[in-house]
């Protein structure tokens, strides 16, 4: 009797293209724009082809690990799996860095965003109330959080539709 615990498929492909989509903020063009151009020298065709090259290959590599390795992997098991497991321990560290600092700046970037919006109210009471909202729809289950992922990214695209012109 195998009594070994397993993940189950709970989500549907569109669920999770759109939890990915949410990660990428569609809307983050608008408040990097500036700055991203004066990085990229004028060139932001050339730079957004350069990042989408980057991706695809990316992904190309994760669609050949998953074959190679046929389980729940991550970027710490392919590279513990296919070069050393020292290089995979590193990696999860660094992994863990972006997990942990990603969602921090993304927070407190949407507390200084909407206290310019909204200056009678400080940004650490954004802060707080944003970590409350996204911890209670984390602790309702991960259906929960691809509803809320959908429906943000939905909204993203309307407003880049209605506004991006």
């Amino acid at each position: 009797m195998n009594n070994q615990p397993a993940l189950s498929k709970s989500l549907k492909v569109y669920q999770i293209v759109f939890l990915g989509l949410a990660w990428m903020t569609p809307m983050i063009f608008f408040t990097v724009y500036g700055v991203a151009y004066d990085a990229a020298g004028g060139q932001m065709v050339l730079a957004y082809l350069i990042a989408f090259l980057a991706i695809f290959f990316t992904a190309y590599s994760y669609s050949r690990m998953v074959k190679a390795y046929p389980i729940a992997g991550s970027a710490f098991t392919y590279t513990k799996k296919a070069i050393h497991p020292r290089l995979g321990f590193l990696v999860s560290w660094a992994l863990l860095l972006d997990y942990i600092f990603s969602p921090i700046i993304a927070i407190l970037t949407f507390g200084i965003f909407m206290h310019t919006e909204f200056p009678s109210i400080p940004v650490y009471v954004w802060v707080i109330v944003m970590n409350i909202i996204l911890a209670l729809v984390n602790i309702v289950g991960i259906k929960s959080v691809a509803r809320i992922s959908g429906i943000s990214v939905v909204v993203q695209i309307l407003f880049i539709s209605l506004y991006g012109k």
